[in-house]
């Protein structure tokens, strides 16, 4: 019965003429080989764009390769992804009923024990809950839907008598479940779990506490052993670098919505169906060119059908069943385990159910738990999906127990077969859109253009070490969409992306940048020279991170957008200088470096060693200014940028008062030599604010000055300047430069000037009147003759000698522009409409609801504030419930990414930092914001928008150079020969000519990454311009350098395969059992 109800899916759902694809995918057969080679050697993961430890574990699919070679062999290369997931999907059905026929129901009536096996097999294969984990399938999934039976069965094995088949089947398995690890959360929930099954077991088995726990240490010690060659590694990352996905731009923005999602979407009629948060998800239907729902087949059928009256009927059953197992002695411990399983599972996946609001923000104030279990729905489901089978089994062995105790032959015999019967076909209808060919997303069914399997071919004929940039990117999340056309038929695919898995170079793309932080950095950098379409800074970027290839892929759509100037990008490329070395319909790749095979080690002629914050800047001044660099503590350094970080996307110390912005910042005392920049430019814009009252016009420009503890620099600007008018006058046109400003009496109005800093300003004026028409008009300008106020030294460095400094601060004045929040009426902008929205006003701000779906959107217009000046802005509010109030600044400039900020939970204020990415924009920027509702409640207030002028690029700019420090160094290094040996280990030997030299690899910094210099000592680690690995080195010699993780979870491996043949060995020969609490040996019966 499982097998067949197993092969039926998988006959109606698996469509032969495509690649199940999207989301989440892995995809081994477009290259078998690379695949299995960035397996073994997953410690470090090379084609991750910069280079990146392993996050998510790749190690742990070592186990799947000889099952991907086998499907590669038999299975045609589309099909290799459905065979293996509807593989585990039949493996798991099996697997659940192997459990409760020989250990759930062991004590159950012969006539009946296969029989509920089955059903609970089944339901465990076509629940509701299974079906949301397959439907968008992700291998690790359903490798833990596979195995997590056999798991339980293994803890019965080895607790029952320890010997080597039975320690053999514990490896064996865990070695099948090790998958699942590619999300460690994911094995570390299941092991967990398994390892508390295991001592409720032995616990209630022995009556012995201390016995218990020692199974469980010797179980626990058994699965780190065999997991050991990826959670060594994994455990490395999550000690030392998990920082980098709590602070990825990705996570930032994403994280808080999807947990909200779960946390609203947990109520009674979703716990009692199954029916989660993605219910009420959409994706992309290409056709259309909108979102709609994923589950929308599912929903209509739920909704047009009694399904749903079953679904909660079963699920009601399970939980009778637990409530029966409660008293269930008969079952022992293992009902305790299957109780714990059941219980903390449905906690998790509906926590906002079960638990207040003050627990659940409490248990998530750390970032870490955060991180870990931001979606507990995807963790736990499966886990949860199996206890719920165990308990409904439960339910009917009771059930059949009670009808079998009868003595009429009906009640006995007849009813049992009947009410199993009509359970089969029960469970079979609320899941028969299954049986229709919608158990898995149709839009996931995707057939590839031919174009990307030639552009494989192409790029394999390339150097494998060259570095490929993926464009354009539409989303820091790295979620793409690709519409494709043939013919008439428009399809297409979703998700994390496709190209690494298909050509043997590091791939630059967005999902990467969530697991390591120098591809993060690279993609701040990246986003904001294409938005500002700044060839310099293209060029400039593409160098410091080493890219030699880039494809522009013409597929690619923006859901939102969904216009992109192809041809601009293509322009801009050309305009650095790539050259277009391979093109196919709506693929090019273009080469910028010549194509010749690179040097992977780094030998700077000439470094700088500095101190400066360059973590996800948007721009990198300190590369632009000073090339190469190391960044080093500042009491070591020669040259302190002390606001290099001013190009962020936040700026969290600028204080706000009500006539400007100041930014101190603290730095090693000492004499300095102060260096700000001139403008270098023959043009230059300042905000100017013009009132007209009483007859006099004035005109107030910005004033930034920077200061340390005993010295005052004011930065060269225009003179404020009063002008009286002859006439009382309601309004009038102010020309600035032949620009037009108008303004009423008694108003200020902000504008943006522009001048050449060798010419005077002119400046004229006229009465704003009502012509003929009604429409005003301005009459005969009048020049205003007045001294020049341009100060000439605009474009002149500054450099002056400071002493004794501690503090330096830069401040400009100027009066703070705020937006009036009142006038902003509640509009929903939820699509389609749903939901309700209101606001209501109170002192402190205004309050913004949503209800139901609803989004809550506002916007305000600054129609002075243009994306060609820099500005700070500041936003203060605070979260109520739901996920706080989400913030867009969008440049309006083509092919420009809009800015998302999201706002904490409590209070917050955000200090933004609006660079300019064009030099003269035509359109204001547009400010919105949104309070969402995932499903309830969401309410946020808004206190204030605060803007104030700044010059974010010239003042990150600003250095501090020691009078006494250490000046930038010649190296004098000579390679003689450097060897690679695959990823991890390079043998070097140089000649250091004189002093300390230096040698890096153009990968990703890690601590791990160690160097021995020709004494054998370890060599002195730096981080080369903020993202590579550089060492210092003292004399002639050789250097080794390797990634000591790797070599870790080499040897672990090599230790688990023999192990394991030790045992396979030891099972033919001899038979351990207990004797006494000790283990014995003789030969087998």
């Amino acid at each position: 019965m499982v097998v067949s109800v197993a092969l039926v899916i998988a006959f109606q759902n698996v469509d032969v003429h495509t690649y199940f694809s999207g989301w989440d995918n892995v995809h081994p057969e477009f290259n078998l080989p690379q695949y299995a080679y960035r397996t073994l050697f997953g410690a470090w993961l090379e084609f991750q764009g910069l280079g990146a430890p392993a996050a998510q574990s790749h190690l742990a699919d070592i186990p799947r390769l000889p099952i991907l070679l086998l499907l590669k062999l038999l299975v045609p290369d589309n099909l290799n992804r459905y065979v293996f997931v509807f593989l585990m999907f039949l493996i798991g059905g099996v697997g659940t009923f192997l459990y409760l026929q020989k250990v759930w129901l062991k004590n159950t009536r012969d006539a009946y024990r296969d029989w509920i096996a089955s059903l609970g097999a089944v339901y465990y294969l076509l629940n509701l809950v299974t079906l949301q984990q397959f439907y968008i399938a992700f291998e690790m999934f359903t490798i833990q839907f596979a195995f997590f039976p056999f798991l339980l069965l293994s803890v019965h094995a080895v607790s029952k008598i320890i010997y080597a088949k039975s320690i053999l089947i514990f490896f064996l398995v865990q070695l099948l479940i090790a998958p699942s690890a590619h999300q460690p959360t994911v094995f570390y929930i299941g092991a967990l779990f398994s390892l508390f099954y295991a001592f409720f077991l032995n616990f209630f088995v022995k009556k012995n506490l201390l016995s218990a726990l020692k199974m469980t240490l010797f179980l626990c010690l058994l699965t780190f052993f065999a997991n050991s060659y990826w959670i060594i590694p994994n455990l490395y990352y999550l000690y030392q670098d998990s920082r980098y996905v709590i602070e990825s731009r990705a996570n930032v923005l994403f994280g808080p919505e999807s947990l909200w999602s779960i946390r609203e979407a947990a109520d009674l009629p979703s716990f009692l169906t199954g029916a989660h948060y993605i219910f009420s998800w959409k994706d992309f239907n290409f056709s259309a060119l909108q979102p709609e729902y994923i589950f929308d087949t599912w929903r209509n059928y739920l909704a047009s059908s009694s399904a749903a009256f079953f679904i909660v009927l079963f699920n009601i059953f399970s939980l009778v069943g637990l409530l029966w197992a409660i008293f269930d002695r008969e079952k022992g411990g293992k009902r305790w385990g299957i109780l714990l399983i059941y219980s903390f599972s449905a906690l998790c996946i509906w926590l906002g159910l079960f638990f207040p609001s003050a627990i659940i923000d409490f248990i998530y104030r750390d970032k870490s738990i955060q991180e870990a279990l931001r979606n507990p729905v995807t963790k736990f489901t499966i886990i949860y999906s199996f206890a719920v089978s165990v308990l409904l089994s439960q339910f009917y062995e009771v059930i059949m127990g009670i009808l079998s105790g009868k003595k009429s032959f009906i009640l006995s015999r007849m009813l049992p077969i009947i009410v199993l019967g009509i359970s089969f076909a029960l469970v079979v209808y609320i899941s028969w859109p299954s049986f229709k060919d919608d158990f898995l997303n149709k839009k996931l069914k995707v057939a590839f253009p031919s174009e990307y399997a030639e552009m494989y071919s192409y790029l394999k004929s390339r150097p494998a070490n060259l570095r490929v940039l993926e464009l354009p990117f539409f989303s820091q999340a790295g979620w793409g969409y690709h519409k494709w056309l043939s013919g008439n038929e428009i399809s297409g695919h979703q998700g994390m992306g496709f190209y690494w898995f298909g050509f043997p170079q590091p791939l630059i793309t967005p999902d990467f940048a969530r697991w390591v932080e120098t591809n993060d950095f690279f993609y701040h950098e990246l986003r904001h020279a294409l938005n500002s379409q700044n060839s310099g800074q293209l060029r400039s970027i593409l160098t410091k991170y080493n890219i030699d290839l880039v494809i522009v892929d013409e597929s690619a759509i923006n859901q939102y957008n969904k216009y992109y100037d192809y041809q601009s990008l293509h322009q801009l490329l050309a305009s650095i200088e790539a050259k277009v070395v391979w093109r196919k319909d709506f693929l090019t790749v273009y080469d910028r470096t010549g194509g010749v095979k690179r040097d992977e080690l780094i030998v700077p002629a000439k470094i700088d060693f500095v101190s400066a914050k360059t973590d996800r800047v948007r721009r990198d001044f300190v590369s632009e200014d000073v090339g190469e660099y190391i960044n080093v503590p500042e009491r070591q350094v020669n040259t302190i940028f002390p606001f290099s970080d001013l190009t962020s996307l936040q700026v969290s110390d600028a204080v706000f008062e009500n006539d400007g912005v100041r930014i101190k910042r603290r730095v090693p005392m000492g004499d300095y030599v102060l260096k700000i920049p001139g403008l270098g430019t023959d043009y230059y814009k300042t905000l100017a604010a013009v009132s007209f009252r009483d007859r006099r016009i004035q005109i107030v420009f910005p004033k930034t000055q920077v200061w340390t503890n005993n010295t005052e620099v004011i930065l060269p600007q225009l003179r404020d300047l009063s002008v009286n008018v002859d006439g009382d006058y309601d309004a009038i046109t102010l020309w600035v430069n032949r620009k037009p400003i108008r303004v009423n009496n008694n108003q200020v109005v902000y504008s943006l000037v522009q001048a050449n800093v060798s010419e005077p300003i002119q400046l004229s004026y006229a009465e704003l009147s009502q012509g003929q028409n009604g429409q005003l008009v301005s009459n005969e300008a009048k020049k205003v003759n007045f001294p020049d106020i341009v100060d000439r030294s605009w474009n002149e460095e500054i450099t002056l000698s400071v002493s004794g400094v501690t503090n330096i601060g830069v401040e400009t004045n100027f009066p703070i522009i705020s937006a009036d929040l009142r006038g902003n009426p509640a509009e929903n902008c939820s699509f389609p409409n749903k939901g309700t929205v209101a606001n209501s006003y109170i002192k402190s701000g205004t309050i913004y609801e949503a209800d139901g779906f609803g989004v809550n959107c506002g916007s305000y217009n600054f129609d002075f504030l243009r994306p060609d000046y820099g500005y700070l802005m500041r936003i203060s509010g605070k979260n109520f419930q739901g996920r706080s109030v989400k913030f867009f600044i969008n440049y309006n400039t083509p092919n420009s990414l809009p800015e998302e900020y999201l706002g904490l939970s409590g209070d917050f204020s955000m200090n933004l930092a609006l660079l300019p990415i064009a030099t003269d924009a035509q359109n204001p920027y547009s400010i919105n914001w949104e309070t969402r509702s995932f499903g309830k409640l969401a309410k946020n207030e808004l206190n204030e928008i605060r803007v104030a002028p700044f010059d974010l690029e010239k003042l990150s700019q600003i250095q501090l150079q020691k009078v006494e420090g250490r000046t930038p160094e010649k190296n004098t290094l000579m390679v003689n020969r450097a060897d690679k040996f695959y990823n991890f280990l390079y043998l070097i030997n140089a000649d250091c000519r004189s002093g300390k030299c230096l040698v890096g690899i153009d990968q990703s910094y890690d601590s791990l990454w160690l160097a021995l210099g020709p004494d054998l000592k370890l060599s002195p680690h730096y981080r080369y311009n903020n993202w590579a690995n550089m060492w210092e080195v003292d004399r002639s010699g050789g250097v080794l350098i390797v990634y000591v993780p790797e070599v870790v979870s080499l040897v672990c491996l090599v230790l688990v395969l023999t192990v394991s043949f030790v045992l396979i060995g030891k099972t033919g020969v001899v038979e351990a059992v207990s004797s006494r609490g000790r283990a014995v040996f003789k030969q087998p019966r």
